[in-house]
């Protein structure tokens, strides 16, 4: 056997599989040995399943990105209610401070719901 680099590389298949084989050989136009049609199986088969391989990353990428995107969208929604949850805040105290500071003898709920409302002075 020529030292050429190569291995041998044995396959165990039924008789009536090596026939199908063999026929496929002999009317094909792109494989003239069984040993050929094996290797282009093989390659291809390999070829096929790395592509496979990287679709599915490309689509993991994609879909990592619309989840990252998502996630800046939710994380501008949490600023924007902080801002919003501050502005409460700092009615609310104005609002406890007004409150405070009314005089005990003209202090009526009347008086309380026209401030809230925004209704003038009481």
């Amino acid at each position: 056997m020529p030292d050429d680099g190569k291995v041998l590389v044995g396959v165990r298949i039924t008789p009536e599989r090596r026939d199908e084989w063999k026929q496929f050989v002999s009317e094909s136009s792109e494989f003239s040995t069984m040993a050929s049609l094996m290797r282009v199986g093989v390659e291809r088969t390999m070829s096929q399943e790395e592509g496979e391989l990287a679709t599915q990353v490309e689509r993991m990428s994609n879909r990592l990105s619309t989840v990252a995107a998502d996630l800046r969208d939710v994380d501008r929604n949490v600023d924007s209610l902080k801002e919003e949850l501050n502005d409460v805040d700092e009615i609310a105290q104005e609002a406890a401070w007004q409150v405070d500071n009314l005089p005990e003898d003209d202090l009526r709920l009347s008086d309380l719901v026209a401030m809230v409302e925004g209704d003038g002075d009481a």
